[in-house]
């Protein structure tokens, strides 16, 4: 896996943008950090940069690094179900997961809590498959999710449509 994470910014936000496989880049925002100067403020965005998304004031809106990590997971693990899927001949039409999480309160405030929604759409599937390849995927073969199964109680429900 090849991924690049360069330190910018527009002129006011510093933040992180990481460039993977991914046809686009993505931003993460860096708070804690004040005079960043790696590039011009009227310098031109480089190639392939997505505008970042702005407030209502103005401000970019980006991501801050646990979200970008409980994204990953979310994606990592809807990847994983994808494929297992296909791998047994079960053509997925639809999937939306939608992922809650939970923080310690106190530093270091790791992920205590994760709980992760599927609702997929497998015309034609069998319910006990699609249910075992979810569970699976949830508590074995996701490396995202087994990262934060050592903080994080993991947790999931399933909606499919046949």
């Amino acid at each position: 896996m090849d991924c690049t994470l360069t330190l910018l910014t527009d002129g006011t936000t510093p933040f992180f943008q990481v460039q993977n496989s991914g046809p686009e880049p993505l931003r993460i925002r860096a708070p804690a950090l004040q005079q960043v100067s790696t590039t011009a403020p009227d310098a031109p965005a480089p190639a392939g940069t997505v505008p970042a998304a702005t407030s209502g004031t103005g401000a970019p809106v980006l991501a801050s690094p646990l979200e970008v990590m409980l994204s990953g997971a979310t994606g990592c693990s809807a990847y994983d179900i994808t494929n297992r899927l296909q791998e047994r001949g079960i053509h997925v039409t639809a999937m939306t997961v939608h992922t809650q999480a939970e923080r310690a309160t106190t530093a270091p405030r790791v992920f205590t809590s994760v709980h992760l929604h599927y609702r997929i759409t497998a015309p034609q599937a069998d319910r006990e498959t699609v249910a075992s390849v979810v569970d699976m995927s949830v508590h074995a073969h996701c490396s995202a999710l087994g990262i934060l199964k050592h903080t994080a109680q993991i947790g999931y429900t399933l909606d499919l449509t046949v």
